[in-house]
């Protein structure tokens, strides 16, 4: 322990710190035009299927943002899922598709009709979501009562795509089975071990662990969200070498 602070939080903030100017260069040369590239992710082509489908066929693109809150240990996946969310929206919004979206938490209510009421970046073209507010609903706080309430809405609903990035437990199994039924494009992935068996299941695609993070990069291709996916890459590789080196040299000085 460092004064008051643990040595791990030390440890954190001095790392944050020095990736921060090397965060700034690259979102600075992306920004200028450089390009990279990104190996393909199945998953996140599948999204921009389902709006092309939504468009064609007059129907719209149910969202979910997980059965996790905001302040607890979910709140990164949920943020994952708050991030898919916007970029769906925006890319309905500029098609003229509706997004619908549920929640299992009330105080993600406003986040997500905020988010999906934002207006239409294409000129002429008005938000499908406003003024009405209709599709963002609230459908129960427990796992398995949101996924009763999802499962009417999947089923009823004219949707043709259902996109569930966040955290997810065996009750998406429900949700997934229903989906599946309906033969809607599916782009469904989480980080919790207990959730992704069921997505293996009832989805051809899944986005596993730190994959729903990267939607930012693979979908908008958003500078900040490119530059933060290097920096991940990077945050690897030291890491790697740091153990690496540290066991040789355990090894040879016993």
């Amino acid at each position: 322990m460092i004064g008051d602070v643990p040595i791990d939080q030390t440890i954190l903030l001095v790392g944050f710190l020095l990736a921060l100017p090397l965060f700034a260069l690259v979102n600075l040369r992306l920004r200028k035009g450089q390009r990279i590239s990104l190996r393909k992710m199945p998953g996140m082509e599948n999204l921009s299927h389902a709006i092309a489908r939504a468009l064609e066929e007059g129907q719209k693109v149910h969202v979910s943002v997980g059965t996790g809150k905001l302040g607890e240990n979910t709140t990164v996946e949920t943020m994952a899922g708050l991030t898919s969310l916007d970029i769906v929206s925006a890319r309905s919004s500029e098609s003229g598709v509706e997004t619908m979206v549920t929640v299992s938490d009330p105080t993600l209510l406003p986040l997500v009709q905020d988010i999906i009421r934002k207006p239409s970046n294409t000129p002429g073209r008005t938000n499908p979501n406003w003024p009405t507010m209709r599709n963002a609903r609230f459908m129960g706080p427990g796992a398995i009562a949101y996924a009763a309430g999802t499962m009417d809405i999947l089923e009823h609903e004219p949707l043709t795509g259902n996109i569930m990035v966040g955290a997810f437990g065996p009750e998406f199994l429900l949700m997934g089975e229903s989906s599946a039924k309906e033969d809607l494009i599916q782009v469904v992935g989480t980080t919790n071990p207990q959730g992704l068996p069921y997505m293996q299941l009832a989805s051809e695609q899944t986005l596993v662990g730190e994959e729903i993070f990267a939607a930012g990069a693979y979908i908008s291709r958003w500078s900040t969200h490119l530059a933060s996916l290097i920096l991940q890459d990077v945050g690897r590789l030291v890491i790697v070498g740091v153990i690496f080196v540290g066991v040789v040299l355990r090894t040879i000085l016993g």
